[in-house]
């Protein structure tokens, strides 16, 4: 299953298990939700030059699939796209 991924309500990508994206975007205030069988809204302040690292995730609770989406700390990023698939997204 995918988690679908929007920045302040338009569409940016669609994870799949194994894959990532980057995505450009102006600083500032974002809303990302994620989407799964339900939505999941996190708002966020992004820093002018700055590069966030954004793991979304799947959680089961009661027979339906809760999305999660968190920022990770750099070196764990970019640790974890070492072995993940680069989707061509906004680039």
């Amino acid at each position: 299953m995918g988690v679908d991924i929007k920045d302040n309500g338009i569409d940016i990508g669609t994870l799949q298990d194994g894959t990532y994206f980057v995505c450009h975007t102006n600083p500032g205030q974002h809303a990302l939700t994620a989407t799964t069988d339900t939505a999941s809204t996190q708002n966020f302040e992004l820093q002018p030059g700055a590069i966030y690292y954004m793991e979304a995730g799947v959680v089961p609770s009661q027979h339906i699939l809760r999305p999660s989406l968190s920022i990770v700390f750099d070196l764990q990023g970019q640790s974890a796209i070492q072995n993940l698939q680069l989707l061509s997204y906004n680039e």
